[in-house]
């Protein structure tokens, strides 16, 4: 049970897991986005680091933008499946994001997907107003697929983040909207 982890790592939040990849695994907070980058989910140094949530969000998987970041590893582990959704076909057929909290299943469904510079537009916790705008037409202009659902100030959005070797200080994105609750 999930109460197990949490007792082996007060940072644990949730488990995320997408179909069809390599992506499972337990997801830390703590107060920076610098720790897990080195530590895995047992605290002890590791270079895969740990699929960690932005030390900005309250780790409730309540706020309306909720980061995750992992290393894109050359073995395959990690984040290194999000650059299947590259792939329209992959993209079509394995949209949903899982993520198993304290309270229960939290599903979100992908809309996007894309490379980019590492850029402050895609990674703010907080989206209200001319934000929320900001943020949306970032992604449309970006998206390698079809923009097929309208998303809203309303929305909960899932951000997942991880490295991308095609030019300097790139990252892969994909973003989801929360189905249920």
């Amino acid at each position: 049970p999930l109460s197990e982890l949490l007792q082996m790592n007060s940072h644990f939040v949730g488990w995320v897991r997408i179909d069809n990849t390599r992506i499972d695994y337990p997801v830390v907070k703590t107060d920076d986005n610098e720790f897990y980058l080195e530590h895995g989910f047992n605290r002890e140094k590791n270079k895969a680091g740990a699929i960690f949530m932005d030390y900005r969000n309250t780790g409730a998987w309540l706020d309306n933008h909720i980061i995750l970041y992992g290393h894109y590893q050359k073995d395959g582990s990690m984040f290194r499946d999000l650059h299947k959704f590259t792939d329209r076909d992959f993209y079509n057929e394995n949209r949903i994001i899982s993520i198993r909290t304290l309270y229960g299943e939290v599903n979100y469904k992908i809309f996007a997907a894309y490379p980019t510079k590492a850029d402050p537009v895609y990674i703010r916790t907080r989206l209200e107003g001319e934000k929320f705008s900001e943020f949306r037409d970032f992604i449309k202009t970006r998206t390698l697929h079809d923009w097929e659902y309208e998303i809203t100030a309303e929305d909960s959005i899932l951000t997942l983040s991880t490295c991308a070797y095609i030019y300097s200080d790139a990252r892969f994105v994909v973003h989801a909207v929360r189905l249920d609750g």
